[in-house]
């Protein structure tokens, strides 16, 4: 029997997916690069333009916007389908 391509995922997007929930945010998301902790050392400039620094995402007040682990893998996995699949995300 041959297996049925995966058509549609469905999240509820508060405490599924990320955490706080969105009626704990204040204002849109944004992406924003992750601050060196002041006692690390780099050879770089914390200005340089091409450093690959992490990101992370935060909402006005600043306040983390976090991926839970399991969500992000399934994400992921979802993607590649994408790729493989031609799956519609």
């Amino acid at each position: 029997m041959e297996k049925a391509p995966l058509k549609i995922a469905v999240f509820d997007l508060d405490y599924t997916v990320w955490l706080p929930e969105m009626y704990e945010l204040h204002g849109p998301p944004k992406r924003i690069k992750k601050k060196r902790p002041s006692n690390s050392f780099s050879n770089k400039d914390s200005n340089d333009e091409d450093d690959d620094g992490e990101y992370i995402v935060v909402d006005r007040s600043n306040t983390q916007i976090r991926l839970f682990h399991g969500a992000s893998y399934a994400l992921s996995q979802i993607n590649k389908l994408r790729d493989v699949d031609g799956m519609d995300i």
